[in-house]
């Protein structure tokens, strides 16, 4: 457990210095959350974690794997840093056309996916009356696609990914202040809608997640473009986020109950059979390479099964769930990091580059967004996405969210443009009878 501690203080100590670069107008956005997400995997493994078997060896390869994504990303942002000023400094006050029929559209093809795995699940909305039948209902449903009895057809997949592309742009949205674009923020959540709700059908936690924290990328992204970072640890975002941090424990709270069925006695039964969940992550990883992976390599299917299953490749992980690993306690997981997709494609020295050039990416993306480009938006915001998402799994393995980014980018390709002339005038002429009134002239 020492070099477990270790690794705890290490990153909350380069986490506390990134919030406190960031709020002073410098720092970096990648590099926070990634030493942030796994500071807190670290330290979920050392309180909770103790009854799993956990490898020295594989606690020190992490160590190593995450100090390579902050070599990398911090590399990057030093060679491509240079003052931003001119044109480039004022890219972000550009307007977005059609902003607000682009998220309802998202969002009600988005509703497609949900509503089709309640037809093949024979899922009745007279079931949400009565919760005993609702429990039995989604139980029923949740073992369904487990045991693979409904499978997601190919236009289900594709609506899935449009309100994926509307989080993306709606949190942006937000980020660079909803209020300029004449947007509610009601408006701006609407394609967290389809993800709920198949969330409620099926007791699939990620379908409510995922697009909270694309979203959440896409705040992010908006407020880099700004250069206002710090805005992040501000006593009302934090409010903010500890409310949706909440919200979402009781989501997840809620389903795992649901999951449980009669092993949910109490709430301690419930707490215990979280614990996978809570700090199985790193005891995963650990017994699967040491003692599962063969040292044979897929270079990439397992990283972008998403697309290489529409391809025809299929294994375990790539066109099903991935296998449980017996991680101690009587408990399972298949959870266990981004590393068990990296080092299966890669192996060891190549899951080290791979994260390193992950890094590079992440940080090479945050100067292109600094510089107000909107076409790399969407795939920085998809990008911190996967950072926050790292130490649960790659995030990027599911073909939806690949091509989410690729329909905000050419959405907004399309619709971004110049502020409105007549905005610009009556500017001036405000600047003007301001200058007036202080006794200065224009």
């Amino acid at each position: 457990m020492l070099l477990i501690a270790t690794a705890t203080l290490l990153l909350l100590i380069v986490s506390a210095h990134q919030m406190a670069a960031l709020a002073g107008g410098r720092g970096s956005l990648p590099r926070f959350f990634w030493s942030t997400a796994w500071g807190f995997m670290f330290l979920f493994a050392l309180l909770f974690g103790g009854v799993f078997a956990i490898m020295n060896r594989m606690t020190l390869f992490v160590m190593v794997g995450v100090a390579c994504f902050l070599a990398g990303c911090w590399l990057t942002e030093t060679i491509t840093a240079r003052p931003i000023r001119g044109a480039a400094a004022v890219q972000y006050q550009r307007q977005i056309a059609w902003l607000r029929p682009f998220i309802w559209a998202t969002t009600l093809v988005g509703m497609l996916s949900p509503i089709y795995f309640a037809r093949q699940l024979g899922f009745h909305p007279s079931e949400l009356v009565d919760m005993s039948s609702y429990f039995s209902a989604v139980r029923d449903a949740n073992a369904a696609i487990r045991n693979y009895d409904v499978e997601q057809n190919l236009l289900s997949k594709i609506c899935g990914i449009f309100p994926l592309g509307g989080a993306t742009v709606a949190g942006m949205v937000i980020g660079l202040g909803r209020r300029r674009f004449n947007i509610t923020l009601w408006e701006c959540l609407l394609p967290v809608l389809p993800g709920f709700l198949l969330s409620a059908v099926t007791s699939v936690r990620g379908g409510t997640i995922v697009p909270i924290v694309i979203m959440f990328g896409g705040l992010a992204t908006g407020l880099v473009m700004r250069r206002r970072e710090g805005v992040l640890f501000s006593r009302r975002a934090i409010s903010w986020t500890a409310g949706v941090v909440v919200a979402l424990v009781a989501l997840i709270l809620f389903m795992q109950t649901i999951r449980a069925g009669n092993r949910a006695s109490n709430f301690s039964a419930i707490v215990e059979h979280m614990r996978p969940w809570i700090a199985g992550y790193l005891p995963g990883i650990s017994v699967w390479a040491e003692e599962q992976w063969d040292g044979t390599m897929s270079y990439g299917v397992m990283t972008f099964r998403g697309i290489a299953s529409l391809l025809g490749a299929s294994g375990n992980g790539v066109d099903t769930f991935l296998n449980d690993t017996d991680i101690g306690n009587g408990q399972v997981t298949n959870a266990m990091t981004f590393y068990r997709f990296a080092i299966q494609d890669f192996g060891m020295a190549g899951s080290l580059l791979f994260t390193f050039v992950w890094g590079a990416i992440s940080g090479w993306l945050g100067t292109l967004v600094r510089r107000g480009n909107f076409a790399a938006a969407p795939f920085y915001a998809i990008n911190i996405a996967a950072v926050i998402w790292s130490p649960n799994a790659w995030f990027l393995g599911y073909g939806t969210r690949i091509f989410a980014p690729i329909v905000a980018c050419a959405f907004l390709v399309v619709a971004v443009r110049q502020r409105a002339p007549l905005a610009m005038k009556r500017r001036a002429i405000q600047a003007r009878r301001t200058a007036a009134m202080a006794g200065r002239s224009v």
